[in-house]
């Protein structure tokens, strides 16, 4: 085989990862279907699946169903760890790796709208505050009795 041929196949292949990922850092955590990508990127369809799958692998994508869509997201780690549900709002918690690979606590908040859902914001806390949230969280709990 043409060395040269995989070398440039090799390059296009970190050329179509690069667009996909800047595709999502401009949408800013909002989700995207293959659709959505395809459009704004104009690579092939099976070759946004094909990276998509590989990211999904190492943790870079993460891709929820909402009815009979595919709705990807990118973020550091992908997997949420838990979710809590109240209203038509639903928290995810996961873990997210920067750009720097530096692990943050991530709570995401997103509700349910008439058309769809759409994220409503989110909080990153450094690894090293994590313990610090969780025990002034539980200090202030008490305090919600205090409002019925």
């Amino acid at each position: 085989v043409d060395g040269g041929f995989v070398e440039e196949k090799k390059q296009i292949e970190v050329i179509n990862r690069q667009k996909i990922e800047k595709f999502f850092a401009l949408r800013k955590g909002k989700g995207a279907t293959l659709s959505d990508i395809e459009n704004a990127t104009k690579i092939p369809r099976m070759t946004i699946k094909r990276h998509l799958d590989k990211m999904a692998s190492i943790g870079r994508i993460h891709r929820e169903v909402v009815g009979k869509t595919n709705l990807y997201y990118f973020n550091g780690n992908g997997t949420h760890k838990a979710t809590v549900k109240f209203g038509n709002h639903t928290l995810f918690i996961d873990v997210f790796i920067s750009s720097f690979n530096e692990p943050f606590l991530r709570i995401k908040d997103r509700k349910k709208t008439k058309n769809g859902e759409e994220d409503v914001g989110a909080i990153i806390v450094n690894k090293d505050k994590v313990k610090e949230l969780a025990e002034k969280l539980l200090k202030i709990e008490p305090q919600l009795k205090d409002y019925n």
